[in-house]
């Protein structure tokens, strides 16, 4: 019990970086510096979760019937690819990046692969993180950040 307390106050401190970068999705953890890449997809059967990442597309070789989600290709374009978007980020901070850590509500730095983002882009893009369980998310555009600019990110601004 005690350690599930010290886990949850140890979790307002916690910070995930997360970078679309060729068609990858980079997750950093601070200040544990746990760090995972993998394909942002998705593989779906029977509106059930079958797997997320690269490894999904070896499962689909196994079973036609399952459908492959990949929403950031063409994010804003559909409807879906907010739920499945939403899904793949909880799927990598729940089961790749946290493994058996207890985390609650981490803060997000969401960093798209582009320059330049509309309003309703960067309301897309802190929604995911919102729903995938962030406690608050800011949108990072330009340079990839390094390990201290991560740390020492500006929340409130």
């Amino acid at each position: 019990m005690i350690l599930h307390i010290i886990n949850f106050f140890k979790s307002f401190n916690q910070t995930i970086y997360i970078y679309f970068q060729d068609k990858k999705v980079h997750l950093h953890m601070f200040p544990q510096n746990t760090s995972f890449s993998d394909e942002p997809i998705m593989l779906v059967k029977e509106d059930h979760i079958i797997a997320c990442g690269k490894k999904s597309y070896n499962l689909q070789k196994q079973d036609p019937s399952t459908k492959l989600y990949k929403p950031f290709e063409n994010f804003l374009a559909e409807q879906d690819n907010f739920d499945v978007a939403e899904k793949i980020i909880h799927c990598f901070i729940k089961e790749k990046i946290l493994q058996k850590n207890i985390i609650i509500m981490p803060r997000v730095i969401i960093h798209p692969d582009t320059n330049k983002l509309n309003e309703m882009e960067e309301a897309f893009y802190k929604e995911v993180a919102l729903a995938a369980g962030a406690r608050e998310v800011k949108v990072h555009l330009g340079e990839k950040l390094k390990a201290n600019d991560i740390k020492e990110y500006d929340f409130l601004s």
